[in-house]
């Protein structure tokens, strides 16, 4: 009689570095859109100049 446990959820370290990454992917993210934003209105302003 064999008994395989299988491992179906991710372990402590693995769950850590998946929510670290996924924090850092939501802030660059974000930034980028800050600044595409910022950047447009700059160009904006820049013709009306």
């Amino acid at each position: 009689m064999v008994i395989s446990i299988e491992k179906r959820f991710f372990s402590f370290s693995r769950k850590l570095f998946f929510s670290v990454i996924s924090l850092f992917l939501v802030f660059a993210s974000s930034f980028i859109v800050y600044q595409y934003q910022r950047e447009k209105a700059y160009k904006v302003d820049l013709l009306h100049v």
